[in-house]
């Protein structure tokens, strides 16, 4: 079951996230590129950032991570106080902001993993 999509800024890519997965998918071929493993519960939210180069993962399980669309390589890891409903990214894609299901909205520096 499929709870999330969203394409990449150049329109190549589709990412999903479903139960525990996420997936990066190359839209002309319809092929699946990485299945991207480590969440303990459902995905809620994926998102590219502005340049296409990372992809966020918002999940159930309290976490966020960031991906490497190119390798599916999990750059980053953060942990939230709830679970994590939603992510944006800034425009610059150097902060993600994420809404979690306590209400809380919390601001993360993603500069460490700019690529």
């Amino acid at each position: 079951q499929v709870h999330c999509v969203s394409h990449a800024p150049d329109g190549t890519r589709l990412a999903s996230g479903s139960w525990e997965t996420v997936r990066i998918w190359d839209l002309p071929t319809g092929q699946a590129l990485h299945v991207l493993a480590g969440h303990k519960r459902w995905v809620l939210d994926v998102k590219f950032s502005p340049d296409g180069a990372l992809l966020a993962s918002a999940s159930e399980d309290r976490t966020i991570r960031i991906w490497h669309v190119n390798t599916g390589a999990c750059l980053e890891r953060f942990v939230a106080g709830d679970y994590v409903r939603q992510v944006a990214w800034a425009p610059s894609g150097a902060f993600l902001v994420s809404a979690q299901g306590d209400g809380v909205v919390h601001l993360w520096d993603t500069r460490s993993v700019m690529v």
